[in-house]
């Protein structure tokens, strides 16, 4: 068997899913997981599966115990060695095509390695920040915004799972979402639509047939018969009703005039039996003339697709450099490609009398008969064709005179666009899309921005519970799992004044089985304030070294302290640091659980194939898990 043969039968069945496109892309991707935590190392190990490219993981700590209790890919002689070597070696035998070269681990600081060499990180086409305090992630998102690279952060803590999604700009080639209108031409149809539809109008197929017509075909025939009553071949939206009507008295004329041709001295009466004639043809009214009324939409002038009119707007800010991620900019990058190609698909539409490209692929058009609707597909497809290499013309056109505007920098002839890509373009061109992330969500008592639009919706989610009673973490959860967002970010805030998470013993990173002395009491002493290095991030206690109840108790104060400095500084309710909910949430101690962690990674995974494949529309931006209840809530922040 050949390495192709081999590598079409390990990834049919997902490129059935997600389509060549993104299997190429995610191959070509490079990807750096920044702390190899259980929840990082979990969406890593999806996205090597299914065949991504290159990795490298950046981590300064080593295995410790701890963490061979919460990480499925280390094993006990990876003790006492670099972590994130021994994820790479553990992580790279997953890829069935993944060299050993393109799986690097490195020990090392990764902020220290951030500020002393940002341009190691701008190989990556994703950087995945996993169970880090948020600070840490706020300072890798400075470095996406500036590079424009796609920024996922990840994190299990104990029951909570957060991601938050970043893109200073996100562009979308396959959204695959569902149109609402698509592009047939059904009420302008090209001369060889025109043509072939003629040869099925119910005049010139026998009787039998008149149920299997394709409706699309129907559709465009009766497009006609409506021009000939209103003198245009668009339905309006008031016309509707009355469409509807013509459509099915015509089936049941047609059907006569046929009945007449097939029996000129009258139609015989039914017999009944296995020899009567009027047994083999099937009456009206028919399925296909039901779907086709159905789908008169496909006769408006109503948008396409919403998404991609707004997209066509923002071409015009992009060129007049006033949108809001900035002026076009013409060098290789994809966002360059994607935006010189809406430039063509705007020539195209406004050259094609306000038309898009074609759908190439028909939907099932069930009862069809098998002839008539590949003859159908087969006008699609040839047309497809055509309109493809006419926005292959406008595109080469648009660049060229991009190339002239003087709000538009860069060098055109950087942008290399493929025929294939042409073809592809126009396949998807009402599945379009673009994203821009905002900052990344901080909730700090310290953060820049407040009170923030993000925390006002955080606000009136934690309005809406009850935080006095500890079911507030099971039973009121449901639905209000945002209220989770200034909980982690008081115990981030909690860190970086402690060193340590609420509910946690300060563990030597070096041993997991030490059990230092360091308690809650003790560590209220402490002012001074940590860095963002994740060299001294702790381990996670593990069951048979528990806080004492003084300690659980003297947590929950500072904690509490925490929360109501959060609150404040952002003006939220401080009933959250009330009762009982504080309590719980020192009691949980932040401890990574592992299945918590593989839910979490595994969403993770799925969010990063999409921002590297720039198919499908990824989570926009900020999604909060709750294990005890299974439940989820996103929002925009």
């Amino acid at each position: 068997m050949s390495g192709r043969d081999l590598h079409e039968q390990v990834f049919d069945r997902q490129t059935r899913i997600w389509g060549g496109d993104a299997q190429q892309a995610l191959e070509g991707s490079n990807v750096c997981l920044i702390n190899a935590s259980a929840a990082g190392t979990e969406a890593l190990k999806s996205l090597i599966l299914p065949g991504l490219g290159k990795f490298t993981v950046v981590d300064d700590a080593v295995v410790t115990k701890t963490d061979l209790g919460k990480n499925f890919f280390l094993e006990l002689s990876d003790l006492g060695k670099p972590r994130a070597e021994a994820v790479a070696k553990h992580l790279q035998v997953h890829g069935v095509f993944l060299k050993q070269e393109n799986a690097i681990g490195i020990k090392k600081d990764p902020l220290e390695l951030l500020k002393t060499n940002p341009d190691f990180f701008k190989q990556f086409h994703l950087i995945i920040v996993s169970g880090c305090p948020n600070q840490v992630a706020v300072e890798f998102s400075k470095f996406c915004a500036a590079t424009n690279t796609a920024l996922v952060v990840v994190r299990a803590y104990s029951q909570v799972g957060e991601i938050q999604l970043y893109s200073k700009e996100h562009v979308i080639f396959d959204s695959h979402s569902e149109i609402p209108v698509k592009e047939y031409r059904a009420h302008n149809p090209w001369k060889e639509l025109e043509d072939y539809c003629a040869t099925v109008l119910p005049e010139n197929v026998p009787l039998e047939e008149h149920g299997r017509i394709p409706w699309l075909a129907v559709l465009v025939n009766a497009s006609k018969k409506w021009a000939a009553i209103k003198g245009r071949r668009i339905v309006q939206e008031d016309e509707v009703k009355e469409f509807k009507e013509m459509l099915n008295q015509w089936q049941f004329s047609a059907f006569d005039e046929g009945m007449k041709k097939r029996f000129p001295d009258g139609v015989p009466a039914s017999s009944g039996g296995e020899d009567d004639p009027m047994s083999k043809i099937p009456a009206p009214p028919f399925e296909n003339y039901a779907e086709a009324a159905k789908n008169w939409s496909c006769l408006s002038l109503e948008p396409k697709s919403p998404e991609v009119e707004q997209i066509l707007k923002e071409m015009e800010q992009k060129e007049n450099g006033t949108h809001p991620s900035g002026p076009l900019v013409l060098d290789s990058s994809i966002e360059s490609k994607f935006w010189v190609m809406v430039a063509g698909l705007r020539l195209f539409i406004k050259e094609a009398g306000g038309v898009y490209p074609v759908c190439p692929r028909l939907p099932d058009m069930e009862p069809s008969s098998s002839a008539m609707f590949t003859s159908l597909q087969k006008c699609y497809s040839e047309r497809a064709k055509v309109d493809a290499a006419q926005l292959e013309d406008c595109t080469v056109r648009e660049l060229k005179r991009l190339s002239t505007v003087h709000s538009v920098t860069g060098d055109a002839d950087k942008v290399k666009i493929q025929r294939e890509e042409y073809v592809n373009f126009a396949a998807h061109s009402l599945q379009l899309g673009c994203l821009h992330s905002p900052p990344l969500l901080d909730l700090s008592a310290n953060a820049a921005v407040k009170p923030s639009p993000s925390a006002v919706k955080i606000g009136q989610a934690i309005e809406e519970v009850d935080p006095s009673a500890i079911a507030y973490f099971n039973q009121y959860m449901t639905g209000h799992n945002l209220a989770f967002l200034p909980l982690l970010a008081a115990a981030d805030d909690f860190y970086e004044k402690y060193g340590r998470f609420p509910g946690q013993k300060c563990i030597k990173s070096s041993d997991s089985d030490s059990s230092s002395a360091s308690t809650s009491s003790s560590s209220s002493s402490s002012t001074s304030s940590k860095s963002h290095s994740l060299s001294s991030s702790p381990d996670i206690p593990r069951v048979c070294a528990p806080l004492s109840k003084s300690e659980l108790e003297a947590d929950v104060e500072l904690f509490r302290e925490n929360v109501r400095a959060v609150c404040a500084a952002h003006s939220i309710s401080p009933s959250l640091a009330a009762g009982e909910v504080t309590h719980e949430f020192v009691r949980l101690g932040g401890g990574e659980m592992h299945s918590v962690a593989a839910v979490m990674g595994g969403l993770a995974a799925q969010e990063s194939f999409k921002l590297l494949t720039h198919s499908f529309t990824p989570l926009h931006n900020t999604m909060v898990f709750h294990g005890f209840t299974c439940a989820s809530e996103k929002g925009l922040f």
